[in-house]
This record gives structure tokens, C-alpha cells and sequence, in this order.
């Protein structure tokens, strides 16, 4: 079970870390996000997956928590032809396992835009392909992703290599606006994220007002995106039912699972 949970926490998981423009909690105030060299983010994702039986008997319950910390390493950096980019390395915590992994975006007035990623090195979970190498049709991923004998493959290999998005991720539209919404990526998957308005969230950091977003994938994912322009990402939230497959019958159901995932901003 925890294998499938890191197939999907990789497939939805990005951290967005911004300078403190000490204008407090307007979040109206700044143009777009401001990563400033050598600040750091810290966050806490805890993971909740409840599993029953094909009656929807309960059967168990199971809470992970990582452990995430966001640095911005460079604010005009350039990689693969590309100038001008925002480097931030995460490094997350996972029990006795850590993953690092840096990637590289565009901030102009229009875009926030990741561009590319690197696993620094160390093992780090991408987007979830089979052993062929190609990523995984929708049906593909719906099909198997509950199944516990899969052939995923979870991570790239212990090497240093930086590679471009097939489809560059457009995380924000400059200016912020309720009610906007656009295409995020198309490859692998088609995704959609719309500006569902503002709120005023209390987190670990205080009460912050903040933009909420909404992100939609073509599997039937959701998930939900506070930000503040001044603070960067200060919550995210995620809520799916899965349906547990054989291996032997990936088409056989032999359960549910209804998982649940909190990430919360507790330092900066």
C-alpha cells in the first residue's frame, strides 16, 4: 500500500516557495511570486489511507508523514537553452528515507511555470512509468494504480541528470484573478486549474489570507491549493477513493481505499 501512496503523492506532490515581501498578509500586493536566494520553506504532509474490504467493511487504517524543506538555491539560473530560471531544491523526509530533487521555473509577468526537474543525484520519485520507459495512458494508470503487484516504476536511476518537462506545468496565471482558470499541462495527463476565490486559512504560521486553487486531472483527481503571494504555498489538501486490484486480476476489485493527504507550511 505504500508503494501505490508514493505513485500517487509523485504524480500530484509540487512545493512553491516565495520571498517574504514584508507587506504583510495582502496577498493582492505583489505581481507574482518572489523567490529570493537562500530562503527556505518547511513542510509537514501527513497521509491518510483507510482500506476496505469490497462490502466497504472496514479493514484498516494506515498515517504517513513526511517532512519537506524547500530551498531556493538561484534566481537567474540557466539550464537546457532556458535563462532566467528559478532554482528550488526539495528535500523531503520519509522516515528513515530522504529524496531530493531540484526543479527550475519560469516567473515572468505572465507565468509561473515549472520547466524542469533533476533528482540531484539521489533517488527521487517522477511521474509514474512502466519498465518500457513510456508514461502511462489514462487508462493505464486508472487500471493499475490500486494493484499491488504492479511493474511501476517508482524512481529515476542514482544519476544527475536534468530533464525538461514533456509538457512545461503552468502552475499560475499572473495577475491572480477568482474565477480564471487554464490548462496546466497535457502530457502525461490533461490538467485544468481554476482561482476559486480568497479566504482567510489559520495554519501552523498564523492567519494568512490566501488564494485557493483548484487542480483537476482527466483520472478523476482533485486537489486544492492555498496560496499566498507574499508566503507561497501554505496548504494543500487532497482527498481520492481508489479502487484495490488484484495482480493476478488487475480488472478485479478487491477493495477500497479511501486516502486522504494534508501538506501544511509550518516554517520559513
Amino acid at each position: 500500500m505504500k508503494k501505490m501512496i508514493y505513485v500517487i503523492t509523485a504524480f500530484v506532490m509540487f512545493l512553491i516557495g516565495c520571498n517574504d515581501s514584508g507587506t504583510g498578509g495582502d496577498i493582492l500586493v505583489p505581481a507574482k511570486l518572489k523567490m529570493q536566494t537562500g530562503s527556505t520553506w518547511g513542510y509537514i504532509t501527513t497521509m491518510v489511507n483507510k482500506r476496505y474490504d469490497t462490502l466497504w467493511v472496514f479493514q484498516s487504517e494506515d498515517t504517513i508523514f513526511q517532512n519537506s524543506v524547500v530551498t531556493c538555491e538561484k534566481e537567474n539560473d540557466e539550464v537546457l537553452n532556458q535563462s532566467g530560471l528559478v532554482r528550488l531544491r526539495t528535500q523531503t523526509q520519509d522516515g528513515q528515507d530522504s529524496f531530493v530533487q531540484s526543479h527550475w521555473y519560469i516567473n515572468n509577468s505572465s507565468n509561473l511555470i515549472r520547466f524542469a526537474y533533476t533528482n540531484n543525484g539521489v533517488t527521487a520519485y517522477v511521474m509514474p512509468k512502466r519498465k518500457g520507459g513510456k508514461y502511462l495512458s489514462v487508462q493505464e494508470y486508472l487500471q493499475i494504480r490500486g494493484a499491488m503487484g504492479d511493474d511501476l516504476i517508482l524512481h529515476k536511476p542514482n544519476t544527475d541528470t536534468i530533464s525538461a518537462f514533456e509538457s512545461p506545468q503552468i502552475l499560475l496565471r499572473y495577475p491572480v484573478k477568482a474565477g480564471e482558470s487554464w490548462v496546466m499541462f497535457q502530457t502525461p495527463w490533461h490538467s485544468v486549474r481554476k482561482v476559486i476565490g480568497t479566504e482567510m486559512l489559520n495554519n501552523p504560521l498564523g492567519l494568512t489570507e490566501v488564494y485557493k486553487i483548484e487542480t483537476k486531472y482527466n483520472l478523476g483527481v482533485t486537489y486544492y491549493d492555498y496560496i499566498n503571494l507574499n508566503q507561497g504555498l501554505i496548504k494543500r489538501e487532497f482527498h481520492d477513493t481508489l479502487i484495490m486490484t488484484g495482480a493476478d486480476d488487475p480488472g478485479k476489485a478487491i477493495g477500497y481505499v479511501i486516502w486522504t493527504e494534508r501538506s501544511d507550511l509550518i516554517s520559513r
